[in-house]
This record gives structure tokens, sequence and C-alpha cells, in this order.
């Protein structure tokens, strides 16, 4: 539910949904709106010095540790 709501508000204002679920994503592809995941979204901001690499670390081992995974199939 949370990731429609995403969805739609990307694509009301323009933007670029965050979303880690394929079937979001998959979505994403009808309606037009960009999407990338979580992972993306952090190396974005260390890039931008937003986050250090010790931030960074920490939220992928916490993500990981809570279930997340990754695919190899496809990153975003």
């Amino acid at each position: 539910m949370a990731e429609i709501q995403v969805l739609a508000l990307a694509k009301e204002f323009g933007g670029i949904a965050i979303v880690d679920e394929s079937i979001a994503r998959g979505t994403s592809c009808l309606y037009g709106v960009e999407t990338h995941g979580t992972i993306y979204l952090l190396f974005r901001l260390l890039y931008r010095r937003r986050l250090s690499r010790g931030q960074v670390r920490d939220a992928v081992d916490n993500m990981i540790s809570v279930g997340w995974r990754l695919t190899a199939r496809r990153v975003y």
C-alpha cells in the first residue's frame, strides 16, 4: 500500500520513487514513473557527502539485519 502512495506522489510531482519492491518497480513502468532503490539513495547521499561511509555501511547492515536482500539480476 505504501508503495502505491509513493508512486502516486512521484507521478503527481514529477519526482523519483524510492521503492525496493519488484512489483512496485514493474508498476512504475506502466505509469512512467522513474524509480530507484534504497541503495541508490544511500550511495547518492554518500556521493553528495550528505552521509559518511560509516553511516552508509551502518544503514546497509541494519537493512540486512531486518531482511533486506539484493538480487543479482538487476541493481538500481
